[in-house]
């Protein structure tokens, strides 16, 4: 299983298909190695949410959790490679 981890685009560069193709390129060398792909989330990451169903992932988990003394909506994506 692959964990994809810190999936960040600089704010001037949002929306130029970057997400996209980074997103592509990580599922591709995915395949090669790896049956099921997961990542964790915020609910309030839209932009990024809308890529990872784009992509085929699916919400597994949502669980609540601090950060800062703030009150997160983390969640679970997945994608099975088979």
């Amino acid at each position: 299983m692959a964990q994809l981890r810190w999936f960040l685009l600089e704010l001037q560069i949002r929306g130029m298909g970057y997400g996209n193709a980074l997103m592509d390129m990580a599922i591709r060398h995915c395949l090669k190695y790896y049956k099921q792909i997961i990542l964790w989330t915020n609910s309030n990451l839209m932009g990024a949410r809308k890529i990872y169903e784009r992509h085929g992932f699916k919400l597994k988990e949502i669980k609540k959790s601090y950060l800062s003394n703030q009150e997160i909506t983390e969640e679970k994506w997945t994608k099975s490679l088979k």
